[in-house]
Order: C-alpha cells, then sequence, then structure tokens
C-alpha cells in the first residue's frame, strides 16, 4: 500500500492516467487527529509498477469542500503513479478544451468530453440562455467505470463547452442517470430559479458501498448549473434491486411533479409528489422491449395532447396519460435505424419545444476519449394509417446554421452545406448528419 498526503491549498487533484492498463483502487481519506474518513474512491489504471512510466493524460478531482484540510491517497499502485500526483488549480487549463492539434480528427459536431470515457445524457435543462447538458463520466479511463456526472453548455445547441464535472461517486454509490428541472413552485425552501436534478445513486457497484441499495436522490444548484448539492431530502427508497433513471417533470393539470422510473426487466413505475419532499406509487406497467432510461414525452397539434414512452434502445409506446397512469395502446415503434443511439432523454424548460438528445456508443479506438453525444433533434408528431408517429428533425438552430441545399436521392432528402450531409426521410425524420 502506497499513501500520499496533501495540505489541501488547490482546488484538485491530478492523477495520471495509463489508458488499458490494470485498474487500482485509489482510497481518499480525511485525516482527522489519529483517524482517518474516507471520502471517495476511484477505479484509476495506474499502469506497470516496471518498464517505465509514461501516463496518457491527466484526470482531475475537485477537492474544493476540503481547503486547509488534509487528504491522504492511498492504493497498491506503484510509486511512479503516486509521485505523479498533484493539486492544481483548475479541472481543464485552456489547452485541454483546444482539440486544434490532436493528431486524429474529433467529431465537430456531436459532444466529446475532452478526456475519458462518456455515456447517457443526464439533467438536461434549459435556463436563461443556456442549454445544459449533464452526462454520464468516468474522467479517470475510457473505460466504463467510477460513474459520475460530467457537465458541457450550449448557446445555440451547435457549440459545446465542457465545464467542471459535478457530481462524484460518494458513499450511496456510483451517480447513474437522471434528470434536470428548475424549481418554479419553490420547493424544499429553496429559490424559484434553482436548477433540480434526480439521479440514481447506485449502491452495490464497487465493495465500499455493497450494503446501498439503488435510490432515486435530490441535487440542486443554486449557482446556475456549476454546482451541484446533494441533499438527504427526498429520496425515493428503493423499489426493486437495480430500479434507476428517473425523469421528473411537473404535470400543470393535477398539479404534481411525475417521476417515470425504469424498475426491473420490462417494468416501469410512475410516482407522483406535490413537494418532492415525499414520492407515492401511482402506477406500475410493463412495455414490450423496453428497457431502462425512460421518459415521458407529450407532443402536441391542433387535435391536442399526445403521450408517448421512449426508452434507451429507442423504442417508444403511444398511449394516453392522466397524471397517475399511462394507458400504453400496444403499439411499439423504434426511433432509430441502428443501435448506435442509446438512452436519449429530452430537454425540459423549453417552452413547448422537444429537444432529444441521445448517447452515441462510439469507441474511438487509439483516442483519450470514449462516446460521443448526438445531435439535437426537435421532435414532432406525424400521422399514418390514423397512428401518431413521432418524427425527428435537426433543431431549426442547424438549419438556421448550415442554411443548407438539397436533392434527391431515392426516398431520402440529403442537404448539402459547408462539408455537412445530412440524410432525412421524407417523414422528415433525420437519419445523420455527417462532417465530409
Amino acid at each position: 500500500m502506497v499513501e500520499k498526503k496533501f495540505l489541501i491549498t488547490k482546488n484538485y487533484i491530478e492523477v495520471p492516467v495509463v489508458m488499458e492498463s490494470e485498474l487500482i483502487t485509489l482510497e481518499v481519506m480525511q485525516e482527522n487527529g489519529d483517524s482517518q474518513t474516507k471520502i471517495c474512491e476511484f477505479q484509476v489504471p495506474a499502469g506497470a509498477s516496471t518498464g517505465g512510466f509514461k501516463p496518457d493524460y491527466f484526470a482531475r478531482f475537485t477537492v474544493k469542500d476540503f481547503t486547509g484540510k488534509t487528504l491522504i491517497l492511498k492504493g497498491c499502485g506503484n510509486e511512479a503513479f503516486f509521485a505523479g500526483i498533484r493539486q492544481v488549480d483548475c479541472e481543464f487549463e485552456e489547452s485541454d478544451l483546444d482539440f486544434s492539434n490532436e493528431s486524429l480528427p474529433r467529431p465537430k459536431y456531436h459532444f466529446t468530453a475532452a478526456r475519458g470515457w462518456i455515456n447517457d445524457p443526464n439533467g438536461l435543462v434549459y435556463k436563461d440562455g443556456v442549454y445544459h447538458l449533464y452526462f454520464q463520466y468516468n474522467p479517470f479511463d475510457t473505460r466504463w467505470e467510477n460513474m459520475s456526472w460530467g457537465h458541457a453548455t450550449s448557446r445555440d445547441l451547435i457549440n459545446w463547452t465542457q465545464q467542471e464535472t459535478v457530481m462524484y461517486p460518494d458513499e450511496n454509490g456510483y451517480m447513474f442517470s437522471g434528470s434536470g428541472f428548475v424549481n418554479k413552485n419553490g420547493c424544499l425552501g429553496l429559490p424559484e430559479d434553482a436548477l433540480m436534478f434526480y439521479y440514481t445513486a447506485a449502491g452495490e457497484c464497487r465493495p465500499w458501498t455493497a450494503e446501498r441499495l439503488f435510490t432515486q436522490r435530490l441535487a440542486y444548484s443554486i449557482d446556475g448549473g456549476k454546482t451541484l448539492i446533494k441533499t438527504d431530502r427526498g429520496v425515493v427508497p428503493v423499489i426493486s434491486h437495480e430500479n434507476r433513471d428517473p425523469k421528473v417533470f411537473w404535470h400543470e393539470e393535477t398539479k404534481s411533479y411525475i417521476m417515470i422510473l425504469w424498475v426491473d426487466g420490462n417494468e416501469f413505475a410512475i410516482l407522483r409528489s406535490t413537494d418532492l419532499e415525499k414520492w407515492n406509487i401511482s402506477q406500475r406497467f410493463e412495455l414490450t422491449d423496453g428497457f431502462e432510461c425512460p421518459d415521458l414525452i407529450c407532443l402536441t397539434d391542433e387535435t391536442g395532447k399526445h403521450w408517448f414512452v421512449t426508452t434507451a434502445d429507442g423504442y417508444y409506446y403511444p398511449g394516453e396519460f392522466d397524471g397517475c397512469s399511462f394507458n400504453w395502446s400496444g403499439k411499439r415503434y423504434c426511433l432509430y435505424m441502428n443501435k448506435v443511439p442509446y438512452a436519449a432523454q429530452t430537454y425540459s424548460n423549453t417552452d413547448g419545444r422537444v429537444i432529444f438528445v441521445p448517447w452515441l456508443r462510439l469507441d474511438f479506438k487509439g483516442r483519450k476519449y470514449t462516446g460521443a453525444m448526438g445531435i439535437p433533434r426537435e421532435l414532432g408528431l406525424i400521422k399514418i394509417d390514423n397512428e401518431y408517429r413521432i418524427t425527428l428533425k435537426p433543431v431549426q438552430e442547424f438549419k438556421d446554421e448550415f442554411k443548407s441545399h438539397s436533392f434527391k436521392v431515392r426516398d431520402l432528402t440529403v442537404f448539402v452545406d459547408n462539408g455537412i450531409v445530412e440524410v432525412t426521410a421524407d417523414c422528415d425524420t433525420m437519419l445523420g448528419v455527417y462532417e465530409v
């Protein structure tokens, strides 16, 4: 066991990462006189103990709350790995977010992290001209682990800037997926402009939290989404083992918050709360082939409201929703033509626009990042054989940006402008946007 002690004087601890090497458990302890309290732990690829030591990049985690206190980092890594750990002032230097010198091209219009692994989009909320994109994040490797919440922002849904990581694993487990909304009703005594985030605290993922169950928990931000504060209020106890991925929204007709949650297998639940303090299950139901990351979406046209549940694989299920239960029509459709997009979520607080962002399961072999976000699409309705279907098309911001012209290829429309190709089906369903 190797240890390194720090009197915390800066905001971040920097850790060397040797991609694709064996993982070690890096424990972070706070010194309290003669005792130590565990703060968190990370699984980090620390490199071999022999044959030289050359990090691929450095990952950083915040220690702002421990300024003036002593932290001890310890694990079974080699001495060179621990020698490379140091304190720094910020998570991202300006050079970290400048990708112009990378030897391999990076996607231009699909958000990617500066380094590390990303998956599901989380907490999508629009506030004060800013689109917030939180996401499942492992800053310490290009493989899945250490589920945290990363953060990126945009003012136009085209250009994204990665911000500081907002949540790391803690004594309740990994930070799994969740959703965000504005606290317009002033719940929990918080300001009406506070941002609220429900997420899954995933116990059982590591030995440290193995006795913790999967619970739905709340964090909030009173600084415009830059910092998230976890709270023990409004916790939803375990329903079934690994229940997860809460999507929460306000239902005006019944004056209640609605949470749709994956429970187990093909089963989902709808929960209701008037104050975000106490939640009650109003329905448990099954959807054929439905699995995790549900969203309960309302689309409107001249005939009224039309409700759909979407799930991680891109399946969507039309039905009726009365504020307590979702009555599925029995039909199932799919939004995608392949298995690359996954775990999409819609934005909240967008004044009637339904903006939809999926994670793209891309591995980017040989690079310091894994995964990307899909281009934001706007959901609409089309009626086929007397049934309503969902359409997807690039958000208007993309059309305004590129001023595309188009030509037909069989049943597809191809827009071309400034090296951008967008392929669209006749029903205005976006199949892809590509840089050439």
